[in-house]
């Protein structure tokens, strides 16, 4: 295989892992920040008879947001990442001679995949706890309008 065959492949996968990695972020970030809308909605409908629908909404909502869907297109992400990697790096030791260019390549590579594997950690974790919080609030209060609590 030659350098230029490599680095149309190489190039080819990275097309495709920006294009799949800006729909997740987008997709990942609106997760959170509607999360967090959510908390603040919940926190202004907490108290009072005269926001039980506000907190009606809250627990449909809260139904919506908080499954296992973000940690599932997230995970089949990180894999098909994974799997281009792999194949980049394979197809660079198939390359005779090696192009040295291939180095930069490798480098921005990893640099990439810290970045995302931290910026998808941190979404996540900071999404479901703060997710699994709002949760049991909005569930013990609307315990609590159902007359179920004291």
């Amino acid at each position: 295989m030659t350098g230029s065959e490599t680095l149309s492949a190489i190039g080819f996968f990275f097309t495709l892992t920006s294009l799949l990695g800006t729909l997740f972020y987008v997709q990942l970030s609106n997760w959170y920040r509607e999360i967090l809308e959510l908390k603040s909605k919940f926190e202004l409908n907490q108290y009072g008879d005269d926001n039980k629908k506000g907190r009606l909404e809250c627990g449909f909502q809260i139904k919506r947001l908080y499954n296992f869907i973000p940690l599932l297109v997230s995970g089949v992400l990180t894999v098909f990442l994974l799997t281009i990697g792999a194949l980049s790096v394979r197809l660079g030791y198939l390359t005779q001679p090696f192009p040295y260019i291939l180095y930069y390549y490798l480098v921005a590579s990893i640099v990439f995949l810290l970045i995302y594997l931290s910026l998808t950690a941190f979404f996540l974790c900071k999404g479901y706890s703060v997710g699994r919080t709002l949760s049991n609030g909005i569930e013990q209060v609307l315990r609590r309008d159902r007359g179920e609590l004291p």
